[in-house]
């Protein structure tokens, strides 16, 4: 199976946070998947997480943008001390029971607020030339916010892949073993 290690990096580093339950919701029952046709279908996962943008830097190198070099961190650190990250990512994923494959698409959101945000902004096009943007990147100036949509092909998955996942009692639902939940849609 190809490996796409940017998009392993993203999830992980996403998906480690995880969201409560809200009050009052019924309590999913959680059980292994025992069954391809169990997890056969479309599944869509949402997660968020805001922290600093100091926190958030090690994200340009997840989405390909490799112009911040250490020595160019070190110019931007006090522009960015008060500046907040929220990073959502909207992953779905296709499981074909039979033909034993799973792909992958993902949109990653990265918006920057509060601070000196206008400035970073303003900085963001001298660091980043156009030429540095990978495909799939694009940049919201007036929303200031970086996009990263990706997709993978189809890959052979094993019975091991699904051992990092769970079903809810009603088989709507999937829990990775990052506590993200994905739920299915078709």
């Amino acid at each position: 199976m190809k490996k796409s290690p940017w998009l392993l990096g993203l999830l992980v580093f996403i998906f480690a946070g995880c969201t409560a339950a809200e009050p009052g919701a019924s309590k999913d029952i959680w059980s292994d998947i025992t069954s391809w046709d169990q997890v056969d279908g479309t599944w869509v996962g949402t997660q968020t997480e805001s922290m600093p943008a100091q926190d958030a830097l090690g994200l340009l190198a997840v989405f390909g943008i490799d112009s911040f070099k250490p020595a160019k961190l070190d110019e931007i650190e006090p522009f960015i001390k008060d500046i907040n990250v929220d990073i959502a990512v909207e992953m779905t994923m296709i499981i074909d029971a039979d033909e034993q494959t799973v792909s992958n698409a993902a949109k990653t959101t990265v918006t920057f607020s509060g601070g000196n945000t206008m400035m970073l902004w303003m900085m963001k096009d001298l660091y980043i030339p156009p030429e540095k943007i990978p495909p799939g990147v694009s940049f919201d100036d007036k929303n200031y916010s970086v996009t990263r949509d990706s997709d993978a092909p189809p890959v052979p998955i094993t019975e091991e892949y699904f051992a990092q996942f769970q079903k809810n009692q009603h088989g709507t639902k999937l829990k990775s073993t990052e506590e993200v939940i994905f739920t299915k849609v078709n």
